[in-house]
C-alpha cells in the first residue's frame, strides 16, 4: 500500500457547465522507497457546490514499481 501520492501536470480534456475531465500524472510513494507513475483520468464534478472528484481511470502505467 502507497503513502503519498502526488498528482502534477493537469490538463483539461473536456469540460462542460457540470463536468471537467482533466489528465494528470500520479505519483505513488511506497513506504520501501519505491514509486510507481501513472497517468490517470479525472472526472470532476462542477455542479452544485464544491468540486467533486466522481471517477478516476487509468490510461498508462508510466514506470512501474520495481
Amino acid at each position: 500500500k502507497f503513502e503519498q501520492v502526488t498528482v502534477e501536470n493537469l490538463q483539461i480534456t473536456y469540460q462542460t457547465a457540470d463536468i471537467v475531465e482533466l489528465v494528470g500524472q500520479n505519483t505513488f510513494v511506497y513506504p520501501d522507497g519505491g514509486l510507481q507513475i501513472e497517468e490517470r483520468v479525472y472526472t470532476v464534478q462542477t455542479a452544485g457546490g464544491e468540486p467533486l472528484v466522481t471517477d478516476t481511470e487509468l490510461l498508462q502505467v508510466l514506470q512501474p514499481k520495481e
